[in-house]
């Protein structure tokens, strides 16, 4: 049986859930040709998008224990360890890949995505910057330092770093992305609408123009609610009531943003699924009950 033979006989076997078989097929590959390891990474990989993670760690960590300096393998198993839960254990694997080949640029990102996952804001940074200085005509690396900049907030800096790789790819999805919300983010709507807008079929884009108009809504009919029960207060005479609102507007409005980024934190950076619209309407309803309870009790 010739490698590509051998490594088809694996593939087969593992996806009908044969493991032990095709382990013993991969051990007696390795004794016969050592060099075909590299046959087995995309078997690995193909367990992983499988979500078989455990299984896929063996594999690549087999692999890696014969050819240390295998990028593919390092890819896999930094990527199995995170599907598995591993957060530490995936960012030190991290670490590990690239303290021992620090001039490999996948290291050097997987390093950054890796520290986005466990929060250490710094170190991500460093490590996108490290992989844009190692390859600057790449988006990868400009887009990694805007990925990070996205989790503390630093909309200018996201803007700054997406125009210089869709300078490098102009239909580049992730940075087109990053720029229309950074725009959102600082208040130009339309502006970033458009560049929204261009990326069609994407579900990202779709979900936030649409919670984009749910907030603009909320905070719309926020403030008519907000309006309304103060000139009730004032017509009254109840001080409490002309305040209330409005604080209870600003409330409203800072829960929401604290909740949006909350959402950007444990995505660890990345585009969140979770929509804005059940928050609104449970802050919004407690907001107008309190101001009618107000309303009667004065």
């Amino acid at each position: 049986m010739d490698n590509h033979s051998a490594y088809e006989h694996v593939r087969l076997l593992l996806a009908s859930g044969e493991e032990a078989e095709a382990v013993r097929v991969y051990e007696r590959l390795l004794i016969t040709d050592p060099e075909a390891k590299e046959l087995l990474v995309p078997v690995a990989a193909m367990l992983l998008e499988q979500g078989r993670s455990t299984l896929a760690i063996r594999l690549a960590e087999g692999i890696l224990e014969d050819d240390p300096w295998l990028p593919s393998a390092h890819q896999v198993r930094v990527d199995a360890l995170a599907e598995a839960g591993a957060i530490e254990d995936s960012a030190q694997a991290a670490e590990e890949w690239a303290a021992a080949t620090p001039e490999v640029v996948d290291a050097q990102l997987s390093l950054s995505w890796a520290r986005l996952a466990t929060f250490d804001q710094a170190g991500a940074h460093r490590a996108a910057v490290a992989a844009r200085d190692l390859d600057p005509m790449s988006p990868v690396g400009w887009l990694a330092i805007a990925w990070v900049a996205r989790l503390d907030r630093r909309w200018a800096d996201v803007i700054e770093n997406c125009r210089e790789a869709l300078w490098m790819a102009p239909d580049h999805p992730d940075a087109t992305f990053l720029l229309g919300e950074a725009h959102l983010q600082l208040g130009r709507r339309e502006q970033g609408r458009e560049i929204l807008r261009s990326l069609r079929d994407d579900d990202r884009a779709a979900r936030l123009l649409h919670e984009t108009e749910v907030r603009r809504v909320g905070a719309t009919v926020g403030v008519m609610v907000a309006v309304v029960f103060a000139l009730i207060g004032a017509s009254t005479g109840s001080i409490g009531l002309v305040v209330l609102p409005l604080v209870m507007a600003y409330l409203f409005r800072q829960r929401l943003d604290r909740f949006a980024h909350h959402r950007r934190r444990a995505a660890g950076g990345r585009p969140e699924p979770t929509s804005l619209v059940h928050p609104m309407l449970l802050w919004g309803t407690m907001a107008v009950l309190v101001c009618a309870v107000m309303a009667l009790l004065t």
